[in-house]
């Protein structure tokens, strides 16, 4: 009973996992496990050992990251989320990706996908207590719900490609758009400002006007949502001044 308590802890099932096996599946039961989830088993307790199950076990969790974007039971996706979680890898990351990215998907099933990247790019993110994932699901939820947790390492790592950086910042990207839903919009925006000391974030330069106002006074416009630093010349001079221009709200 002390176990499935700790399991349904979002912050457990979200960052560290289940103590492993003394003994690691045999091919057989990693099959098992695997032919379970790929049926849409609700069995959490039989496919939490996928983790520890190599190549194998990664893809049977990419595929069922992959097939749940119609999927809106959110107990499964925190489950799959949390078992996703234990393992880093490009396979895993591509297929959240394309989650967050899909505008056909379920709100709660792009809500994982971020989730999920934001779990591959460092154990130690996770929702900030008291919040749950159905809180994010159900939103809106302000100021941004990612915060530091203490986590363990991950049960298995695959070396990751060099643009790897891009598989997780082109996703939030485009899912942090106005034209999104408010609470993947968010979320991914929240995720997204927490990168951005390793991944800058650029402003396309089509959203940036600079207007004339009158004498020797202009305007510039900023009509992305983060803050924009510009420095400002005069041509034939040595005359510069550097500029912060606020987000579009």
């Amino acid at each position: 009973m002390r176990l499935r308590i700790v399991v349904c802890s979002l912050i457990v099932a979200l960052g560290a996992h289940p103590m492993a096996n003394a003994q690691a599946p045999s091919t057989i039961e990693c099959a098992a496990a695997a032919d379970s989830l790929a049926a849409g088993g609700r069995n959490y307790m039989f496919w939490q050992q996928l983790p520890e199950c190599g190549p194998a076990g990664v893809a049977a969790l990419a595929g069922a990251v992959e097939n749940a974007a119609q999927e809106t039971n959110t107990e499964y996706l925190m489950m799959l989320l949390g078992r996703a979680s234990e393992v880093m890898d490009p396979w895993i990351i591509e297929v959240a990706g394309e989650l967050v990215g899909n505008e056909a998907a379920q709100t709660a099933a792009r809500i994982m996908g971020i989730m999920l990247l934001a779990k591959q790019y460092s154990r130690s993110f996770a929702i900030v207590p008291p919040l749950r994932f159905d809180d994010l699901v159900n939103g809106p939820v302000a100021p941004c719900p990612i915060g530091a947790s203490i986590a363990g390492d991950y049960v298995a790592r695959s070396p990751l490609p060099s643009d790897s950086l891009a598989m997780f910042s082109g996703p939030l990207d485009q899912a942090r758009s106005e034209s999104q839903p408010a609470r993947v919009r968010d979320l991914a925006a929240c995720l997204r400002g927490k990168l951005s000391i390793d991944i800058p974030i650029v402003v396309p330069t089509h959203l940036i006007g600079m207007g004339y106002r009158c004498g020797n006074r202009f305007v510039i416009e900023n009509g992305s949502r983060d803050w924009l630093f510009v420095t400002v010349t005069i041509d034939g001079t040595t005359e510069s001044v550097d500029m912060t221009i606020p987000p579009h709200r």
